[in-house]
């Protein structure tokens, strides 16, 4: 059975300059009676005008500041005889002039006009005043003589009609918040949701936001299967130096957060708007070995488009985030609690940096493409852990993510030796880290072997030095201080923020660590990255075991 969800959506094209689409440049359109008021204590601007064609043709307004930022735009389809208004707040308390460009269908040339803004918002001035002059392709010209009273309102006298009424993309009325805008779904008869949300509306929050991340809170959609958000193009690039660096929509059955970086480097001069859809994938679709893994437990289908052409890798320091909700059962190991990939070959596929957080009941991941997600228990379990309980749950921890393996017959052999390929596997596999065009420059590093990719990965980013022979060594046995020395160097090089604990008592053989990893070792035992025997001492030279190496490399995982 379907899940329910909740949508939201904010659709805005830009066609301020030049001819909407659909239009030709014929220039048989005009602006006229352009007037631009604000009310210095209320902040109100009001914007009046009339279009030449008549009514039902859209107009676009937009407002930038006297810094030249651009401060508020908008759309509506004009009233009777042509007439429009726009009406907003504005949060831009700059002094100086505010320009005011409007155009239309068939509108060669935009018609200016301005309104100042004098006041220190205190409540004890008057309005400003409007200097605003349509006027284009000398077909028709308009004028608004609105003159500002020290300390009172001031007097519009354009002659456009003050009845008319704003049609902007209003489906419901958005409450806003601090960093929030809550709106109301509506669901059509296919099971499909959405919203719109005012232009304005949006503007408005992104200019208001002291905190990065603007959250769009979507109520209820019963029924639902479905979900499009559209957000304005041309609004976010606008917005590209304010405070909000992250658009984070609640959709009820998933929350996505969409680092607006990523967006921005998508949308082009002329790109209009920003699609992010969900939909829940019919059980029908999935293969009975699918369901073997994912259970009854819903599929996700993720995709975001600009302009209809679907945005594939994502680039940048995990520009999305991803969360899924997921019921715990008794019984069920938290740590085992991932999500799946399904590619559309129908094969699954763990992601590795998924971690499930039982405080909030949700899977959170960040994924390097939109396709099908689900969240699900991993199945990893190995007969011979009894002997090392305390390394158990970081074992089959990573494990499930298919950064470790086992050594054949449900063996781990947690008292392995590990070689030092097979830390750099793991600990890059943790990381979720790998660059395709890295290359490794060790001499007994061959390209092709399964350890290679690691390598190169770690040796660009400063993880791995090799030996002085100019070898990395994949074969010799890793010791301890070279694992605490590795895991230091990727704590710097992934800028990871590790907890700091009080005051640790330094190891009784301190003095035996070698230079180049003693820091490293010291760091690494401040943040509870790594721990000593029960003697008190770190054997620094000792070779590492398996066991101990998942679990100082699990332990970093869960701080990522």
């Amino acid at each position: 059975m379907y899940n329910k969800f909740l949508a939201a959506a904010a659709l805005f094209v830009l066609s301020i300059s030049g001819v909407s689409p659909g239009y030709a440049a014929s220039g048989e359109a005009s602006i006229s009676e352009l007037s631009a008021v604000i009310n210095q204590e209320t902040q109100m601007v009001t914007i009046n005008g009339q279009i030449s064609t008549g009514e039902g043709r859209l107009v676009t307004v937009t407002v930038t500041d006297p810094e030249g930022n651009m401060d508020w735009m908008n759309q509506t389809q004009s009233e009777a005889s042509g007439s429009f208004r726009f009406q907003y707040k504005t949060l831009d308390t700059t002094k100086g002039t505010f320009v005011v460009k409007v155009g239309g269908d068939g509108v060669a040339v935009p018609a200016q006009s301005s309104f100042t803004m004098i006041s220190d918002v205190d409540g004890n001035n008057g309005n400003g005043n409007n200097n605003g002059n349509g006027n284009n392709n000398g077909n028709s010209s308009g004028n608004g003589n609105n003159n500002g009273n020290g300390n009172g309102n001031g007097n519009n006298n354009s002659n456009s009609n003050s009845n008319s009424n704003s049609n902007t993309n209003t489906n419901t009325a958005p409450v806003a918040k601090a960093n929030k805008l809550v709106v109301e779904a509506t669901t059509d008869a296919n099971g499909k949701a959405s919203v719109q949300l005012n232009a304005d509306a949006l503007v408005e929050a992104m200019k208001k936001a002291v905190d990065p991340t603007l959250t769009i809170e979507v109520k209820s959609a019963e029924s639902a299967h479905a979900v499009t958000v559209s957000l304005p193009a041309q609004q976010l690039l606008a917005f590209n130096s304010r405070a909000v660096k992250q658009i984070e929509v609640k959709m009820g059955a998933a929350t996505i957060s969409v680092a607006t970086e990523l967006l921005i480097s998508q949308i082009g001069a002329s790109a209009s708007h920003v699609d992010l859809s969900v939909s829940e994938v019919n059980p029908s679709e999935m293969t009975e070995e699918m369901k073997k893994t994912i259970g009854d437990n819903p599929v996700y289908d993720f995709n975001l488009y600009v302009d209809g052409e679907k945005i594939g890798i994502f680039s940048g320091e995990r520009p999305i985030k991803v969360s899924l909700p997921y019921q715990l059962q008794p019984g069920q190991d938290a740590e085992k609690v991932i999500i799946y990939y399904m590619d559309d070959s129908g094969t699954l596929q763990a992601i590795k940096n998924s971690k499930y957080y039982p405080t909030n009941g949700t899977v959170d991941f960040y994924p390097k493409h939109f396709s099908k997600y689900a969240a699900a228990l991993g199945t990893a379990t190995f007969q011979d852990l009894s002997d090392v309980a305390w390394a158990k749950s970081g074992i089959e921890g990573l494990a499930v993510r298919e950064v470790v393996n086992g050594v054949g017959e449900g063996r781990f052999s947690p008292n392995g030796q590990v070689t030092r390929a097979q830390f750099i596997q793991m600990l890059t596999g943790a990381l979720d880290v790998e660059d395709d065009k890295a290359v490794a420059i060790f001499t007994d590093v061959s390209a092709g072997a399964w350890y290679y990719k690691a390598i190169a990965t770690a040796q660009s980013l400063g993880i791995v030095n090799g030996r002085e022979d100019g070898s990395f060594g994949i074969d010799a046995p890793i010791s301890r201080q070279e694992m605490a020395a590795m895991m230091h160097r990727a704590v710097k090089a992934r800028s990871i923020v590790l907890p700091s604990k009080e005051a640790v008592a330094a190891f009784k053989d301190q003095e035996a660590i070698a230079s180049y990893a003693a820091d490293a070792v010291t760091r690494m035992q401040q943040t509870g990255m790594i721990n000593g025997f029960n003697d008190g001492t770190f054997a620094p030279e000792a070779y590492a075991t398996r066991a101990q190496a998942a679990v100082m490399v699990y332990r970093l995982f869960k701080q990522i």
